[in-house]
């Protein structure tokens, strides 16, 4: 029977690894929002900010980001989910079925410190889930 994979072995392998560009990145979620783009959120929510002002601001911050990236060597690049409200509200928002409006829901999560938090309003189903197509050309 083969030997499991150990650290020590890790640490070897990784020491093979080049230390020059292009690298082997794998990115799951979000890139850090800097201050100016959650302020920018605040207002918006709050009124004081138009949704063009805010799209404004998350176009510069989806540049930086990219050029940030781009610094490192990066060849697969992500646009960091910048324009992202919740890792969930995209599904709501593109799946039709769903109510517009939200409500209170009976889910927690724990944080790392132990706290339970509730978690944010969600829509109800009120029917058949249909896909919203995009329309457009994509590219590779």
């Amino acid at each position: 029977m083969p030997e499991p994979f150990t650290l020590d072995d890790q640490g070897k392998h990784m020491a093979i690894i080049s230390k020059r560009p292009p690298f082997r990145a794998d990115h799951v979620g979000s890139l850090m929002r800097s201050a100016r783009l959650l302020q920018a959120r605040i207002d918006h929510c709050e009124g004081r900010l138009t949704l063009a002002a805010l799209n404004a601001i998350e176009d510069e911050e989806v540049r930086a980001a990219v050029a940030m990236q781009e610094r490192c060597g990066l060849r697969c690049i992500t646009e960091g989910e910048l324009r992202r409200r919740s890792w969930r509200d995209d599904f709501f928002d593109n799946v039709d079925g769903f109510t517009p409006n939200r409500f209170r829901s009976p889910f927690t999560f724990t944080q790392f410190s132990g706290e339970k938090v509730e978690s944010g309003p969600i829509p109800h189903v009120m029917g058949r889930f249909q896909t919203v197509h995009i329309s457009g050309e994509l590219t590779p």
